[in-house]
């Protein structure tokens, strides 16, 4: 049984989740050597003991307490004897005779680690039943097993877990030493302590949004320069584009300082303020330029609704694609696409080669 608390800490611009796991452990043990399936077996059941192998002593937050039945088991350092990990924890254990001629003990132990980002077992007896917890809201199960039993909320969770002799990840006797650790990694199960809302991950998903997100300018540029009939220089597309295109890096850069939401409005901002300052001076017309202005703030708004939502974002994504859609082919139905801007163009093209044409002498200019 673990029961974990876990907490953020940062350490520059990175999040870590860490955690202090309560484990209490507890084994019910048989042996027999005519199970045993060793060679000429000699056992000396006198000097048996019980072993704790640690990968890393500094993940010992106390002194673990061990008993068999009533009685206490003295911990002491010593090294790892089973040969698998660096160093290890070991207390003489007495053993009983059993009425079939087996010898039985049970032991418990106690144990304060420190641990980050994830927790893991190894199934090692016949029988292994787990029971995990923790106040972590996100957890991610994941290894050989996945959990029976589980249940999660924002308080926590709580999962079960039981693997059978099918699933034993060492043999049941074996040779000190004989057997290599790394080989049965692959039955390790547990959780990993998912952040579910991280810059990068969110960054990440913004890029995914971004070739629909340079088109939505270009597009709202070119039908105002359809409707207001004023052409707009590639070049000014083209600054346009990077504009919108460094709204990315803004949010990044921002997001290792302040918090996402508001360093998403900054950038939103920024952008959207830029980009429609230019498009009024591209265009010649201050008033109906503003009018891209509603449409920057609701795309980045859409944007923001997708990646705030882990559950919906799919919809969103639909959703706003399919009203953008709507509206762009409901707003240009009566526009003729052949030669939307021929007139104004032929019109730009006379007036520039006959700049003195339609212009009234002086003498007949009204007084």
């Amino acid at each position: 049984e673990a029961h974990a608390k876990a907490e953020i800490r940062k350490r520059g611009i990175h999040q870590v989740p860490v955690y202090r796991a309560a484990v209490e452990i507890h084994t019910d043990f048989t042996a027999s050597l005519q199970e045993a399936g060793l060679t000429n077996p000699q056992a000396l059941w006198d000097e048996a003991r019980l072993c704790l192998e640690l990968a890393d002593p500094r993940s010992i937050a106390e002194l673990p307490r061990a008993a068999s039945g009533e009685e206490s088991l003295q911990l002491r350092s010593d090294q790892a004897s089973l040969g698998f990990l660096k160093r290890g924890l070991s207390a003489a254990i007495p053993l009983k005779t059993s009425a079939n001629g087996r010898m039985e003990a049970q032991a418990s132990i106690s144990l304060s680690l420190n641990g980050a980002q994830s927790i893991r077992f190894l199934p090692s007896g016949e029988n292994t039943q787990v029971k995990l917890s923790g106040d972590w809201p996100s957890p991610s199960f994941y290894g050989y097993r996945l959990p029976n039993d589980r249940k999660l909320g924002p308080e926590g969770f709580s999962a079960s877990y039981f693997s059978d002799d099918s699933s034993q990840a060492l043999p049941a006797a074996f040779v000190a030493g004989s057997v290599n650790i790394h080989e049965a990694r692959d039955y390790l199960f547990g959780m990993a302590f998912h952040v579910p809302v991280d810059v990068y991950l969110q960054t990440h998903r913004a890029l995914r949004y971004a070739i629909l997100f340079i088109l939505i300018p270009f597009a709202a540029l070119f039908l105002l320069e359809v409707i207001l009939k004023r052409r707009i220089h590639p070049l000014q597309y083209l600054f346009i584009g990077l504009a919108d295109s460094i709204f990315y890096l803004l949010l990044l850069s921002l997001c290792e300082h302040i918090p996402f939401g508001a360093a998403f409005i900054v950038a939103a901002s920024a952008v959207s303020a830029l980009l429609t300052i230019y498009a009024s001076a591209a265009l010649g017309d201050k008033r109906k330029a503003f009018f891209i202005l509603p449409a920057l703030a609701a795309q980045y708004a859409y944007l923001y609704c997708a990646l705030e939502s882990q559950d919906y974002a799919l919809l969103i994504g639909a959703l706003g694609l399919f009203f953008l859609i709507a509206a762009t082919m409901i707003g240009t139905r009566k526009i003729n696409w052949y030669s939307p801007m021929a007139k104004a163009g032929r019109a730009e093209a006379i007036r520039r080669a006959n700049p003195d044409e339609g212009r009234l002498p002086e003498e007949e200019k009204p007084s």
